[in-house]
């Protein structure tokens, strides 16, 4: 199973067709909504893990949070206004004081939720998000009674 756009299909079966302009317009959308704009992602997977790598410029590690609830994986980051005196002359347009993004997924069945890990360098945040050992099925002997 592939990691998935929460409430889209699956990246690996991402339609070709109005979802693809569909897809391109969310961030314009939601941005003026004050949801802050979508996480731009890149996945990956091996035979051990998952990794998702997210665009996140201007933001520091403590602007980013990641969480995992009900089997969806999260992304978000905010960077606030500055409070700070201007002594070098007024400010004459101010454009990047206030940036807000994020970004959900629903985890694979496989994903160990527990054990997912994440750094971030240079705005890139790397998440790493372990499968799981498959589950072997438990053999187990039926007593049958007698009545």
């Amino acid at each position: 199973m592939s990691l998935s756009l929460w409430n889209y299909p699956t990246l690996a079966r991402w339609p070709t067709s109005i979802f693809d302009e569909m897809e391109r317009d969310i961030p314009r959308v939601m941005s003026r909504t004050g949801e802050g704009e979508l996480v731009r992602c890149d996945i990956r997977e091996n035979d051990t893990h998952y990794t998702v790598s997210a665009d996140i410029p201007g933001m520091s590690p403590d602007d980013v949070k990641v969480s995992v609830e009900n089997g969806v994986l999260t992304l978000s980051a905010e960077r606030k206004k500055e409070k700070k005196e201007e002594k070098e002359g007024k400010v004459i347009r101010e454009e990047r004081s206030y940036h807000k993004v994020h970004r959900s997924f629903a985890l694979p069945e496989d994903v160990n939720p527990d054990q997912i890990d994440g750094n971030m360098e240079h705005g890139v945040l790397t998440l790493k998000l372990p499968k799981a050992e498959p589950k072997q099925p438990a053999a187990r002997t039926i007593q049958i009674k007698h009545k």
